[in-house]
């Protein structure tokens, strides 16, 4: 079956493949970085993707907009610290008097 498709075909397919790679680039680096902001992003992908100046802004973009905050990570019981402890204060031990 394979042999029966024109080598200009196969090779038109993988060209289209390598291009529309490239042209969503911006988004997966910016899906992988985590941007704060990933809709403008895929908004300025899609579109300006085909323009010669659009596409390397969407990309500067991707690369250096700010990732989201980091979520507050939680101790691998599922417990939260103590108040004291998240406040950053030391509990003293209990003397006797």
């Amino acid at each position: 079956m394979i042999s029966q498709i024109p080598s200009d075909w196969i090779f038109g397919l993988g060209l289209i493949t390598v291009l529309v790679v490239l042209a969503v680039l911006p988004t997966f680096i910016a899906l992988a970085r985590g941007a704060d902001d990933l809709a403008y992003i895929v908004l300025l992908n899609v579109l300006f993707c085909a323009t010669v100046i659009g596409w390397p802004i969407a990309l500067y973009f991707a690369i250096r907009w700010p990732r989201r905050s980091p979520q507050p990570s939680r101790r691998s019981t599922g417990e939260l610290p103590s108040p004291a402890v998240a406040a950053g204060r030391r509990l003293r031990p209990f003397k006797r008097p």
